[in-house]
């Protein structure tokens, strides 16, 4: 059975599972975002096969357009960053089924996110997201989705 749990405490447990260049974007800032922030992870027999981050503040992957942001958290929309299913266990679901726990536990919350490949829109789109901008990030091109 596979089960959300809240890894907020123990963040450990879906760092590790991230790929070296997103554990670098997200483990040496993680001090400034824990109190601020929820670690998800769907684990199965005792292990994280996915996971993902929700802030309430802008995090570290949104600095570079810090007050698009910015404008979405204090519109009440928290921020989905970081959400990785284990490459063993891709194409079963688990981001949507990861999506749809997180959105199940607090139903009246709204929900922003920013992809840096624009094919993923269509996944997002199927989860109730919408494009609606694109903006610059480290010198890439990056697209916000509201839902």
């Amino acid at each position: 059975m596979i089960n959300l749990l809240d890894l907020t405490s123990t963040p450990r447990r879906f760092f590790d599972i991230l790929p070296q260049d997103w554990r670098i974007e997200i483990e040496p800032y993680w001090s400034n975002y824990k109190n601020n922030s929820f670690v998800y992870g769907l684990v199965e027999n005792d292990q994280v096969v996915a996971g993902g981050i929700v802030f309430t503040i802008v995090s570290p992957d949104t600095r570079g357009y810090f007050d698009v942001a910015q404008k979405w958290l204090d519109q009440g929309y928290r921020y989905i960053g970081f959400i990785y299913v284990d490459e063993n266990r891709r194409n079963e679901g688990m981001g949507s089924l990861w999506l749809k726990k997180v959105k199940e536990l607090n139903p009246n919350q709204k929900y922003w996110l920013a992809i840096d490949e624009y094919g993923l829109a269509r996944f997002y789109m199927k989860h109730g997201f919408s494009v609606i901008q694109e903006v610059q990030n480290k010198e890439a091109t990056e697209w916000i989705l509201v839902e």
